[in-house]
């Protein structure tokens, strides 16, 4: 399968949307604006959502705010 060309002129690609892809992207969005990041997930755009709950240690949570 050919890859757009949109992925191809990235700097950063990420396979994964959950919620380490995210945060990685954001991270580094923050860390170097002009730097071009991409996240990939094999889920569908508009798939019901998982309905699995996460548990967020007391040092994620602060490093999720400080995002």
């Amino acid at each position: 399968m050919p890859v757009p060309e949109s992925v191809e002129r990235q700097d950063v690609v990420i396979a994964g949307g959950g919620h380490v892809g995210l945060t990685l992207a954001l991270a580094l969005r923050r860390a170097a604006p002009g730097m071009s990041v991409t996240v990939v997930d094999a889920t569908p755009a508009g798939a019901v959502p998982d309905g699995r709950v996460y548990a967020i240690a007391a040092a994620g949570r602060r490093m999720l705010e400080q995002l």
